[in-house]
């Protein structure tokens, strides 16, 4: 498909040629599907830059030489700016006019601007042919320097990229051989027979042997908990004792934890296998000896949190932040004192009583009750309308007054 538009030189070339066609044709294919959005549309691409070559030089029959002309021309990407997406001016990925291209126009306009007034000032007075000679005398030299700086930017490009390559292809291979390496250990630590009962392929320790060294760990380390809390520190024989009886106690656990996996297992497959009953019996005395541990630990913390030394440093402890600045028994003892300050004197014990009642001034509201004395209530809670005057002051709302709890006494 890509190459249709060219089939008639196509068929005119040799076979070694239509090879090397095909090549490139797939080489610029491939560069073109890593620089489009859709990577399917790069034939479709190709072939319309050969019909467009094509109608520049005329058609098939002014092509003089049909392999040069596909190798050199009909298939090459001509780049108008440094885009690399660029192609006569033209956006491969979006089919538009290249902003870059008019960029580059734009600074090339001015560039002989720039050029063209330099001209006049130095060299005034000069006619039209040759202000015109010298004028293009000094673009070609600019646009000489302009090439000759592209190639050594595009060398140090190409440098720099080869010393990246290098690098990374170095690295690769470091890391395959140190790979490599970690493999043969790897397998030369798993050939090792076992240190202690000399079983094969056991990477120098057994899974057998682990775990009953680990349990030996724990058995020891449970025992050295408990003695933390029930033994004299300073003395051995003490310490001794307490660690035996729980090394006794955890082989106890251990007989019974390994009685409970007999009586859901088959016992006549571990019979028939010695190695895994040694196997799974170390591997059920591992984990009761961890359980143990775990458990002498919650309680040597809760045994030594309970002496006369912990205690005291407790209180010693709470005895500051109680008093500190900003504490709750602080804020407290703050709001009570406000509290009191704030409480209003209550009536002096000279003066006449009030004449509220017991329930309140809802009843009297009511019309079922009247006030003694034909008084009415204002409200029953602070006090009466008719009350008779002397020094009252005001009461908290919603709180029963020292004569309303004398009344109902």
């Amino acid at each position: 498909m890509a190459l249709a538009p060219a089939a008639g030189l196509w068929e005119r070339l040799s076979r070694w040629q239509q090879d090397q066609v095909q090549a490139a044709a797939k080489t610029e294919l491939g560069r073109l599907a890593g620089l489009l959005q859709q990577p399917e549309t790069a034939p479709r691409l190709l072939a319309g830059r050969l019909t467009d070559r094509l109608a520049e030089t005329g058609g098939e029959a002014l092509v003089s030489t049909r392999y040069g002309w596909l190798i050199r021309r009909g298939l090459v990407q001509r780049q108008a700016c440094s885009d690399r997406r660029c192609d006569d001016g033209i956006r491969l990925d979006t089919g538009g006019e290249c902003e870059n291209c008019h960029n580059v126009i734009h600074l090339r306009r001015a560039r002989r601007a720039k050029i063209a007034a330099e001209v006049d000032r130095e060299l005034p007075g000069l006619s039209d042919h040759e202000r015109r000679r010298i004028l293009e005398d000094r673009l070609r030299e600019q646009a000489a320097l302009e090439a000759e700086n592209l190639a050594r930017r595009r060398e140090q490009a190409a440098a720099e990229q080869a010393r990246r390559d290098a690098a990374r292809a170095a690295a690769q291979e470091r890391a395959e051989r140190e790979r490599a390496a970690a493999a043969a250990a790897e397998a030369a630590r798993q050939a090792l027979p076992c240190q202690v009962c000399g079983r094969d392929q056991a990477a120098g320790l057994c899974e057998l042997c682990d775990h009953r060294r680990q349990t030996e760990t724990l058995i020891s380390e449970a025992g050295l908990i408990a003695a933390t809390w029930s033994a004299d520190l300073t003395d051995p024989a003490s310490v001794a004792a307490v660690t035996a009886a729980v090394r006794t106690a955890i082989g106890q656990s251990i007989v019974t934890a390994w009685q409970e996996v007999l009586q859901i297992t088959d016992v006549a497959a571990l019979e028939a296998d010695p190695e895994a009953a040694e196997d799974a019996y170390a591997f059920a005395a591992f984990q009761t000896a961890q359980q143990s541990v775990q458990e002498h630990h919650d309680h040597a913390l809760t045994m030594l949190g309970r002496t006369e030394e912990a205690e005291a440093e407790a209180r010693r402890a709470y005895k500051p932040s109680r008093t500190a600045p900003g504490s709750s028994t602080t804020r407290t003892a703050q709001t009570s004192s406000r509290r009191r300050r704030r409480r209003p004197p209550t009536r002096p014990g000279s003066a006449p009583r009030s004449t509220c009642s017991r329930r309140g001034w809802s009843s009297y509201a009511s019309g079922r009750r009247h006030a003694p004395g034909g008084l009415r209530p204002r409200c029953g809670r602070t006090g009466c309308r008719n009350s008779p005057p002397g020094p009252l002051t005001a009461r908290q709302p919603g709180r029963w007054s020292r004569e309303h709890k004398a009344a109902r006494r």
